[in-house]
């Protein structure tokens, strides 16, 4: 009872009692209370927040738990062997577990004053807080109050605090009555938070679609004209975003957003052939790149529904592939070229992609061969060696979606592969990462 009063009186708290939030410890991942028990037993404040909480209380399963404390990085770091703090912008502690990551944050405060960058100018390790000219925060690394640490949060819904010992939920201002009512409304005034982090639009959409949430009109109009922004967002940045937006179930959808709010564009900028009209490959064929693509976003979908694992490889190579075909001619379309050149080709479609949205090595390699496994399915000369190849499945796929958004005179050499996989006795690699 103490508690709740202190955090009711002195930070204006809404103090929510278990029988009417229903969250239970049961609930909770193990690592997540091992975290929050050996904070507070070294006298630190420590409870679960954001989108576990939020997950809780919609009754959802949440995908991880983040814990948030009043202990500063360096302390936390201390306290667990294999922790490491990471981020350089705010810095955050991960803690590994077995089989999960609990991501530890300490409690965001405010700085009066706040050092603004420049063109050329360079960041001081001593700034704890530092914008761009824009308003882009590029450092964020000023702690404080349980109660400023809601006020810096992005959305209502995501300022929820859960204390393991006592049960209770503490919410700050209407994120326990917009969860209910199914609005996503960011907290403070949206251009000033969008230009703090524009990474914030980018999630504003993808919550907005993942909970089935109407985003408050306030929070929604300054997107439109705000959306320029992400192009001072670091390309590694963009891609962890990626992730995170294509790779939970609803990317047709959410690419319908993207596409809507100009977002898309700073991804790949080669989603401009997306309403153009279909493209020229040869004298004989045309691509409609438009469907090409929602045939790769609905195979996305459809496996993690199916609950297969998943990777952006075949999406990636999907949305680049107008990229390619820009850099072959009508006279010499990309299908009667050499490997060597085709190779070539993909390396400047790298080379460009890179100063939007960074695509690992890793990935990059696996592209470019989906890209080079094409003209190999076109000859199936030897079909035993061409299924034992790694990417084999993911180039059958972008194969057939290809296929499927082309017209004119062509060989169709996916439907010989599809009769060849159905034949009696004849191993099809399904066990494959898309």
């Amino acid at each position: 009872m103490r508690i709740q009063c202190i955090y009711r009186l002195l930070y204006r708290a809404r103090v929510l009692k278990k029988k009417e939030h229903h969250i239970s410890r049961k609930q909770i991942s193990s690592p997540a209370i091992q975290v929050i028990e050996r904070l507070v037993r070294h006298g630190y404040q420590a409870f679960l927040v954001g989108g576990c909480v939020r997950d809780l209380l919609l009754k959802k399963t949440p995908k991880d738990f983040d814990v948030t404390t009043n202990a500063d990085p360096q302390i936390v770091h201390r306290l667990f062997a294999h922790a490491r703090i990471v981020g350089k912008r705010f810095r955050i502690v991960h803690i590994p577990f077995k089989h999960e990551l609990i991501e530890v944050t300490t409690f965001r405060g405010h700085q009066e004053q706040i050092k603004t960058m420049h063109h050329g100018s360079r960041l001081n390790h001593a700034d704890n807080m530092v914008k761009s000219a824009s308003g882009m925060h590029l450092r964020d690394n000023v702690y404080g109050s349980i109660k400023e640490d809601a006020a810096r949060r992005d959305f209502t819904v995501n300022a929820c605090y859960y204390d393991l010992f006592t049960e209770q939920l503490f919410t700050f201002g209407s994120g326990f009555a917009d969860l209910h009512t199914g609005v996503l409304k960011m907290i403070g005034d949206p251009q000033l938070r969008y230009c703090e982090d524009p990474v914030r639009m980018l999630r504003a959409l993808r919550l907005s679609v993942k909970l089935g949430f109407t985003i408050d009109q306030k929070t929604l109009d300054p997107i439109h004209h705000l959306h320029g922004l992400l192009s001072e967002v670091s390309p590694g940045r963009l891609y962890e975003e990626f992730k995170k937006m294509f790779l939970q179930g609803d990317a047709l959808t959410l690419c319908k957003q993207l596409l809507k709010y100009k977002l898309m564009q700073h991804f790949f900028p080669v989603i401009r052939y997306f309403y153009q009209p279909p493209l020229a490959e040869s004298k004989a064929i045309t691509l409609n790149y438009r469907n090409f693509v929602l045939a790769a976003l609905r195979n996305t979908d459809r496996r993690i529904q199916e609950k297969k694992p998943v990777t952006p490889t075949l999406l990636c190579a999907v949305l680049l592939w107008p990229e390619v075909v820009k850099r072959t001619t009508i006279q010499q379309p990309w299908y009667t070229m050499h490997p060597a050149e085709l190779s070539k080709i993909s390396t400047s479609v790298f080379a460009e992609q890179k100063r939007f949205m960074f695509i690992p090595r890793p990935l990059v390699n696996r592209i470019r061969s989906i890209w080079l496994l094409q003209l190999r399915l076109r000859n199936p000369e030897n079909p035993e060696k061409i299924t034992a190849h790694q990417d084999f499945r993911i180039a059958y796929n972008f194969l057939i979606f290809y296929e499927q958004a082309i017209k004119g005179d062509h060989q169709a050499p996916g439907k010989w592969w599809t009769e060849y996989l159905e034949q009696p006795g004849q191993k099809s690699p399904n066990k494959v990462i898309l």
